[in-house]
């Protein structure tokens, strides 16, 4: 649901009001102001768009997001792009190769009280800051803006610009990426506590998939650690130096974010790795054992060609106990062959 929340930074106040309401009046000066559009639609964009001063490439871009443009940077604003995925992830749900980070639909616990609903893909996440104005919008509810919204009244104190909004959600969006790395890390567990167990049949399927949700996961985290890069190593007007500082410590925190996704990638290429070699040792001791039997069988199967051929001039045709007595040496022959194995060890 849209909102807009106006700000007197130098008294440290704030209140919210409707999107009509502020429509209808308009915003006053020297005050700043933050348009939340979180999960609105693209009506509600563009009409704030004039009064909040937004470019006009700005609200296009935002309303084509199949655009791989993540920054736009004006003199006197920045918009930022990025994709988001709501956090409410349970553990061991591995089973689902469509739900976003491998837990389905039903695995996924409601939201708390005056959350935003989970979603089973990535949605776009849109930002855009000028001296007085912000702007958050997703077209789907986000759990992010959601807390950005039960937090930003206690933190209007400590803040300088409207930039301080910036340092919230963005710091919000790497708690939560933070948030989903252990239940991946546990499904990494729980996949080599099966690896050695009696059925293993979806084992294979289970690592690729999650090897996928990992690497989609690895992308959105380091798509936000390169935008955290972007606004606090360089100067931008509308970001003050402190919220560079601030925008610094929460990119740390994406950059170590990021390095133990790549540790988690290496576990799962790990478990990968062992899953196919315990199956090619499974492999191997299975043709062993296949192997022996042929070994042990290849002679008798000698035997009975050679007393299958039809010449006339075979004298042991003629005996009477023949028959028998070639059954025995096939059977001594298998025997013996049986007892050489065990004693050398391969059966």
């Amino acid at each position: 649901m849209s909102k807009i929340v106006e700000f007197d930074l130098q008294m440290q106040q704030s209140r919210e009001l409707s999107l009509e309401e502020f429509l209808r009046d308009g915003p006053r000066h020297n005050l700043a102001y933050w348009a939340d559009l979180n999960g609105s639609s693209d009506e509600e964009l563009a009409a704030i768009a004039e009064p909040f001063a937004m470019p006009g490439r700005v609200l296009r871009r935002w309303q084509n997001p199949d655009s791989s443009r993540q920054i736009i940077e004006d003199a006197d604003s920045i918009a930022l792009m990025l994709e988001y995925w709501n956090p409410g992830y349970t553990t061991g749900a591995i089973d689902d190769p469509d739900a976003t980070l491998g837990i389905s639909a039903q695995a996924m616990p409601a939201p708390s009280p005056g959350e935003a609903p989970a979603s089973r893909s990535a949605t776009k996440l849109s930002l855009f800051l000028s001296e007085r104005f912000f702007v958050s919008y997703s077209p789907e509810p986000v759990r992010c803006l959601a807390k950005v919204n039960r937090v930003y009244e206690r933190n209007v104190r400590f803040a300088q610009s409207i930039g301080f909004l910036l340092f919230l959600v963005f710091d919000q969006v790497v708690q939560d990426y933070v948030g989903m790395l252990q239940p991946l890390e546990n499904e990494s567990e729980a996949i080599d506590n099966c690896i050695f167990a009696e059925s293993t049949e979806t084992i294979n399927e289970d690592i690729l998939r999650l090897k996928r949700r990992t690497l989609r996961y690895k992308r959105g985290a380091s798509a936000v650690r390169d935008l955290l890069m972007h606004v606090s190593a360089r100067k931008i007007p509308v970001i003050t130096e402190a919220g560079r500082g601030s925008l610094a410590q929460v990119y740390h925190h994406a950059q170590v974010l990021v390095t133990s996704i790549e540790g988690l990638r290496e576990m799962i290429n790990s478990s990968l790795d062992s899953y196919r070699s315990l199956q090619g040792q499974k492999l191997n001791e299975t043709m062993k054992v296949v192997t022996l039997f042929a070994s042990i069988i290849m002679p008798m199967t000698l035997i009975a060609g050679i007393y299958g051929m039809n010449f006339h001039n075979m004298p042991e045709l003629a005996w009477p106990l023949g028959y028998f007595m070639v059954l025995g040496v096939m059977a001594l022959t298998g025997i013996g062959l049986l007892l050489f194995f065990r004693a050398r060890g391969w059966f």
